[in-house]
């Protein structure tokens, strides 16, 4: 048997694109999902057709899989090994290649499996900068948590109620020192190196799985310098939809698309930042902007947006298109056909710019603007906001015909 995990409903239509396109049988696609998202399953129960090429199965996992500790190791070393164990996977195919999907593919690999890597998007090119990705717990940085989790609200932390609070916390003392010390030994750091020195895991979780038997992506020469691999083979939903279209388009002369990602940044700043910027690289007098907000954008953020662009431009044109209609960006730009895309550091741009001749002839700029959000609103944005601005802008930087202000 073949099986495809997923964890949502991209990953679920990619699957079900290379099944019909491989033309196999005997597949089954392994949903995992968590009380915290409870969406995915029923997105993906929707999304089944009657004709699909295989079955389904929904795996409930612990909130905070992700975490690294002792427990979920072992627990994912029972819950993956049951999982092949049963279906007698012959072929395990995966978008994700880290932590408790690494404990998966070692499974499957010890089982005789073969083990194959789909694309998921940027991110499976994001280890071509290992540095930006591949930290692991420090002690400094679990001790600081640790502390703050622990005596945070206390006057030991703040220091400011003095002497009038520390008699009352003296007392909770012995208590907080063993909650502290124990917040300690459950630290990711701490559990990293116990489960290192006990063996309790494989090495690729504290890494990467990077040996597969076949990878799936848009790109297997950038595919090679992460992974190792017998075969590879040109591969994505985007792509297909990119190559064969049948559907009625217009090209506008005047129309530049912005493709909306969430970010934690206040939604007054976001909307200044995307019509600043906007509007830096387009004269707004004779422009139609167009938006593709996420579409898990909160309601409010589109608000404000619409606000800031009638307080900054009033009078340009802007259109913010329904996020419930689900429709894919590469669509809209075969159907639009916008002289420019903008975006902060969506994965479109890496497909699109593969395809830059399918849309405008060659006509047609891709622009990411991570690095001029990052300079120009350096000030106002958070540490980690900027940092994560930053890596998914560098991932862009290794494709073509994608251009940077």
């Amino acid at each position: 048997m073949r099986l495809f995990v997923v964890s949502h409903l991209l990953q679920f239509h990619q699957a079900v694109a290379l099944i019909k396109k491989k033309s196999w049988a005997d597949c089954k696609v392994v949903i995992l999902y968590t009380k915290r998202n409870y969406d995915v399953p029923s997105s993906i129960k929707r999304a089944a057709s009657e004709d699909f090429p295989g079955s389904l199965e929904f795996l409930e996992l612990p909130d905070d899989f992700n975490r690294v500790s002792i427990g979920n190791m072992k627990l994912a070393s029972n819950i993956y090994g049951n999982l092949i164990l049963t279906n007698g996977v012959s072929g395990l195919y995966v978008f994700s290649f880290e932590g408790h999907y690494a404990i998966l593919c070692s499974i499957a690999r010890s089982s005789g499996a073969s083990i194959n890597l789909i694309e998921e998007g940027t991110a499976t090119y994001k280890l071509m900068r290992p540095k930006e990705y591949l930290t692991r717990p420090t002690f400094y940085g679990s001790l600081k948590r640790s502390f703050v989790e622990v005596f945070h609200g206390t006057s030991i932390f703040d220091l400011v109620k003095f002497i009038r609070g520390i008699f009352v916390d003296l007392v909770r003392l012995p208590i907080l020192i063993y909650k502290f010390l124990h917040s300690i030994y459950k630290s990711e750091y701490a559990q990293e190196r116990i489960a290192k020195f006990c063996k309790t895991a494989p090495s690729s979780y504290f890494s990467f799985f990077k040996s597969f038997d076949s990878v799936y992506v848009e790109f297997p020469g950038l595919a090679k310098r992460i992974f190792h691999f017998n075969e590879s083979e040109e591969f994505s939903v985007q792509s297909s939809i990119l190559e064969s279209f049948d559907f009625e388009s217009y090209e506008s002369e005047n129309a530049v698309l912005f493709l909306g990602q969430r970010y934690p940044i206040p939604y007054k700043l976001y909307s200044q930042i995307i019509v600043e910027t906007l509007l830096s690289i387009e004269d707004g007098s004779e422009t139609t902007f167009i938006i593709k907000p996420h579409p898990k954008e909160d309601p409010r953020f589109l608000s404000e947006l619409l606000s800031v662009f009638d307080i900054l431009c009033p009078g340009v044109k802007c259109i913010i298109l329904d996020q419930d209609a689900k429709v894919p960006a590469e669509k809209l730009i075969l159907t639009y056909r916008p002289k420019k895309i903008v975006s902060i550091a969506s994965s479109v741009l890496m497909y699109m710019s593969k395809h830059v001749k399918n849309v405008r002839d060659n006509n047609l700029d891709l622009i990411c603007i991570s690095d001029y959000a990052i300079n120009e609103y350096k000030d106002r944005l958070t540490t980690d906001c900027k940092h994560l601005i930053f890596s998914h802008g560098n991932i862009l930087k290794n494709f073509p015909n994608i251009k940077f202000i």
